[in-house]
């Protein structure tokens, strides 16, 4: 019965998105409603949505929410090497999600806020041409159980 529950309500967010984008061309916002729903799915208290530029080599953060206003200004339009991206950077580069338990014990994390201590971290492959790019990934940093259903979904409808 838990296992349906939590697929029902996976499935509720992925509506959730695919109407916000049927809806809007206002491509903030669907980025900011993703992340929102992504921190309501994991449980987590914070979480960020980062596009990958056509090549594949720059990562830009674009939808924060739960990080202080300064960690989002210090880092908003930072493009980051894929190739010393963190976390972020690694899961584009091998395409498989990553469920870090302690960030202070992964050498691929990069500290944006001292006080996190997990990271979930999700690749969201775009299979059609869009202005955001090829590939984007979402990022919740927060204690995730390991038998946490990790799913991707293409954001086209």
């Amino acid at each position: 019965e838990q296992v349906l529950a939590r697929r029902v309500r996976q499935l509720g967010a992925l509506e959730s998105i695919s109407r916000e984008l049927s809806a809007t061309l206002d491509l903030q916002r669907l980025f900011e409603t993703i992340v929102a729903r992504a921190i309501d799915e994991t449980n987590a208290t914070t979480g960020q949505l980062g596009l990958v530029d056509a090549a594949g080599q720059q990562l830009t953060f674009v939808a924060w929410q739960g990080f202080a206003p300064e960690v989002v200004e210090a880092n908003r339009g930072k493009a980051w090497p894929v190739e010393r991206g963190g976390v972020a950077g690694r899961v584009l580069r091998t395409g498989q999600a990553a469920r870090v338990g302690d960030v202070r014990e992964d050498p691929d994390y990069i500290v944006i806020n001292p006080d996190l201590r997990s990271e979930l971290c999700v690749p969201i492959p775009v299979r059609a041409a869009s202005p955001t790019g090829r590939d984007g990934v979402e990022r919740a940093p927060s204690a995730h159980s390991a038998d946490a259903p990790i799913s991707s979904a293409p954001l086209n409808p």
